[in-house]
């Protein structure tokens, strides 16, 4: 069952409070935008009256975006919570209350992946963002970046098999073992849209169209999703295409195709400053579960915290927060 409110703060708390600074990174991203409906669909996971009090589910799904933020392990992050007071104050645990353990982190992760939470969260989030009018919707930048997994092949558990069976060789070369993480990006915003997770096996261009969004005026994309089924799909939802020209043996492109990939291709290396983003700030480096599901619950909080801090510098430079 669920905790009582969190209880009025303490002297202590309203002391250690005070000596925050209102604009740490932090504080604004809990003032950038509505967890209310977060906190009802996360309440919904627990029955009442039910079992020994659990800790806040919100504060619980926040600690997971402070791990992704500074990417700290389990163990690291109970460690943080013992004496971080700003990861409290952000996550919403008081002083004199025990922190979760690494167990309680293991758990509530197996209980948003079990109930789909963590891609709710991102769309739910994502449609704020719309509604706000932060998205700009002209041009969308669409691509994919490998992720490297936890473990390599040659891990085995107690039986002998793969300590994580679901990842695959991908990337370039062919020898990254791990995930793939398909994304569509706001150009104007630099907001995620949408994304998909796969094994690092699968081609970028298959997951096209599930991450392309169906309002976008004009939709950017490298060489890899060249094709004419793909531009008569976007000339049908009546977008423009900016998918980058692939010469053929015997049929290279023409001056004019040329030209304008080298255009196209100025706007569609936007994304990587995106991914650049997932993986330095947001604890994307490479993937720390084991399992396609580890894998999907750190990707889609790792887009919903860049799509989080994005909001919030974007809310700022228009002169205002959501409270």
């Amino acid at each position: 069952m669920l905790k009582k409110e969190t209880p009025a703060p303490t002297f202590a708390e309203a002391a250690m409070e005070n000596r925050l600074d209102p604009n740490a990174p932090l504080l604004k991203l809990l003032r950038a935008v509505d967890w209310k409906p977060l906190q009802r669909k996360l309440e919904r996971l627990y029955f009442e009256g039910v079992g020994r009090p659990a800790y806040p589910p919100l504060a619980l799904f926040r600690v997971l975006l402070l791990q992704r933020w500074y990417n700290l392990s389990d163990p690291a992050m109970v460690e943080q919570l013992r004496y971080n007071f700003l990861f409290l104050k952000f996550a919403g645990l008081s002083l004199d209350a025990p922190v979760p353990d690494d167990t309680t982190l293991v758990v509530f992760r197996r209980r948003l992946v079990d109930a789909g939470i963590e891609e709710w969260a991102f769309h739910h989030f994502t449609k704020q963002m719309e509604e706000r009018g932060l998205m700009v919707k002209e041009g969308t930048l669409i691509d994919a970046t490998v992720v490297e997994a936890a473990v390599s092949r040659e891990a085995k558990d107690r039986d002998g098999n793969p300590q994580d069976g679901d990842a695959e060789f991908g990337g370039k070369d062919g020898k990254t073992y791990g995930y793939k993480a398909h994304a569509a990006v706001d150009e104007g915003s630099h907001l995620i849209r949408e994304v998909k997770v796969t094994d690092a096996s699968v081609h970028d261009s298959q997951a096209f169209k599930a991450v392309c969004p169906e309002d976008a005026k004009s939709v950017y994309a490298d060489k890899a999703y060249a094709s004419k089924a793909r531009r008569r799909m976007l000339k049908a939802r009546g977008m423009a295409s900016r998918i980058l020209f692939k010469g053929a043996r015997n049929r290279p492109l023409t001056k004019r195709q040329e030209k304008l990939n080298a255009a196209w291709s100025r706007v569609r290396a936007k994304v990587e400053a995106v991914f650049g983003s997932l993986k330095r700030w947001c604890g994307m480096p490479r993937i720390r579960y084991l399992g396609m599901d580890g894998a999907r619950v750190q990707v889609y909080l790792a887009a919903l915290l860049h799509n989080l801090k994005r909001t919030a510098k974007l809310t700022e430079t228009a002169g205002g927060v959501c409270a």
